[in-house]
């Protein structure tokens, strides 16, 4: 006798659910009473979808009036406070230049709380979160440019060589020899301050792919091209010339001016912008 297949139910796309809502004339809030859940979340499902794990629950619900009637003539419970604002958590999570499901990995959270928190904010539940992001991100706030003297100064008052400190940011040696000449750029004087204080929780540069951007890794997200013009200014921006970022990009002296007469191609301008990011 054949054992039957237990069929998992499908998902509920966001148009699909909204139009649900509108034929029983409940709202979000009411639905996530009606499961037992936080309305925040039925409040992403109407912009992203109901997860197939929960599409059964939902649909259930919506299905029985008799219940639907009984959430609405109980008072909703008002939300209770946030710890950090959506419009804060969202610049913080863009500064970081991580993923989220880099940053659910560091704050030991699943990236579609991530997600969420960008969309509605931090609850109260999540205040230790979101100050652990405050102090982490902190040195993105830098005030001003460090100059190449005062850099080359407070790497010599902390005791640290090019290489010793390449390792700790994780950037290239002519990275920092770069900034020995030109100064440290204004977004990235806080990270090196921490690390030149010896700070051994300090972040190092945010990195979005790593790797060389000469050999791309398997699973690279192609992004848009970067048009020549572009790439020539940023090389400009980087204080490089096409010999100089040959190396850097992990590519040749004529693929570096193929480019500037071209583009870059899109399966590595993303990383060709985190190579150059540090130098601008």
């Amino acid at each position: 006798m054949a054992i039957p297949t237990q069929v998992q139910p499908q998902t509920i796309p966001a148009a699909e659910l909204v139009s649900m809502l509108e034929r029983v004339g409940a709202s979000a809030a009411q639905l996530a009473r009606a499961i037992d859940t936080e309305a925040h979340r039925v409040t992403a499902w109407t912009r992203r979808g109901v997860p197939s794990e929960h599409a059964g629950t939902v649909r259930a619900a919506m299905s029985d009036a008799a219940r639907l009637e009984a959430v609405r003539r109980t008072p909703g419970v008002k939300p209770g406070p946030l710890a950090m604002d959506p419009n804060t958590f969202a610049r913080l999570v863009e500064k970081s230049g991580m993923s989220k499901a880099q940053l659910g990995s560091m704050f030991d959270v699943h990236p579609d709380t991530i997600s969420r928190w960008i969309d509605d904010g931090v609850p109260s539940t999540g205040g230790e979160i979101s100050e652990a992001m405050r102090e982490r991100f902190a040195w993105m706030e830098a005030p001003q440019r460090m100059s190449g003297p005062d850099f080359v100064r407070a790497m010599d008052d902390a005791g640290l060589s090019v290489n010793t400190l390449c390792k700790r940011l994780d950037v290239t040696r002519f990275t920092v020899t770069n900034w020995r000449s030109k100064g440290v750029p204004a977004k990235w004087v806080r990270l090196v301050e921490a690390h030149l204080r010896g700070d051994a929780d300090a972040p190092t540069i945010p990195k979005r792919t790593g790797g060389r951007v000469g050999v791309p890794p398997a699973d690279a997200v192609k992004s848009e091209p970067i048009l020549g013009a572009e790439f020539a200014k940023m090389l400009a921006d980087a204080g490089l010339n096409q010999t100089q970022a040959g190396p850097i990009l992990g590519v040749t002296q004529t693929t570096v001016s193929q480019w500037t007469r071209t583009h870059v191609p899109g399966h590595r301008s993303v990383a060709v912008r985190d190579a150059l990011a540090p130098l601008t």
